[in-house]
């Protein structure tokens, strides 16, 4: 992993890129000083595309869970958004500095999810890069770039997740939801709110349909270009992460 101080050095041109991009922009020095204190910290690094383009790259790790009908657990909104995301994504955490995927997936699967822990098999681990504007950081007009530890499992259908909801509640929580049909109804009685780190969250169990590995990790994976440095940065995360043995808990 790279040294906190060679990361920040690292950054430091596209950190001047953004504030000169952003300079006649009001309220953008938050932006710049929270932007700067994660790459300090190790949650994301800076980098320049061929274009000139500062994009923000994270890790992630996601799981994937199938119960034996065929239903995939779904993250569908988050406290914090009032339950409005548009569209599901796989229950994920963005790995902090130093931390392996096997790390933050026992943590993820800590708390709310520890009934579940216990009742899955893994099965194949992926490896994912996608890309999305930053919404965090739609001043700077910033693109994410993720790069997912996506772990596969079953279960069976006898696993009980806390904070189920009525289903009043439940509709009032799918509503928003673009990959949602009314007529879902198993769906509409398995909806729960769940606390997972720092986030509380609205899950429930989707047709696989809805679960199109490229929506429901906000983005589509970048282009292929000798001119986009962020892919080859990507590679080489990926084989410096599998160099250190991606071993997920049994």
């Amino acid at each position: 992993s790279i040294h906190p101080q060679s990361r920040a050095l690292l950054a430091v041109p596209a950190l001047a890129i953004l504030k000169q991009k952003s300079q006649f922009r009001p309220f953008v020095g938050d932006s710049l000083d929270r932007l700067s204190a994660e790459v300090t910290q190790g949650t994301c690094s800076l980098t320049i595309d061929g274009s000139g383009n500062v994009e923000r790259v994270s890790r992630r790790v996601a799981l994937r869970v199938t119960r034996s009908d065929g239903r995939v657990l779904m993250q569908l909104g988050r406290a914090r958004t009032n339950f409005r995301d548009k569209q599901p994504r796989l229950p994920l955490r963005t790995l902090l500095a130093n931390e392996e995927p096997q790390e933050g997936l026992s943590k993820l699967l800590s708390g709310d999810l520890s009934g579940l822990a216990s009742a899955i098999t893994f099965g194949p681990q992926s490896l994912l890069v996608t890309r999305a504007p930053s919404r965090a950081y739609s001043q700077l007009s910033l693109n994410n770039v993720f790069v997912n530890a996506v772990c596969t499992a079953t279960t069976n259908d006898d696993v009980e997740l806390p904070g189920k909801q009525h289903v009043d509640r439940a509709l009032e929580l799918l509503r928003n939801l673009e990959a949602y049909s009314p007529t879902d109804v198993g769906a509409l009685q398995e909806v729960y709110l769940l606390q997972l780190g720092d986030d509380q969250v609205c899950c429930t169990w989707l047709l696989p349909h809805y679960a199109d590995m490229d929506i429901v990790m906000r983005g589509s994976p970048p282009r292929t270009s000798r001119r986009e440095s962020v892919t080859e940065l990507a590679e080489g995360m990926l084989l410096a992460r599998r160099k250190s043995s991606v071993a997920f808990p049994p």
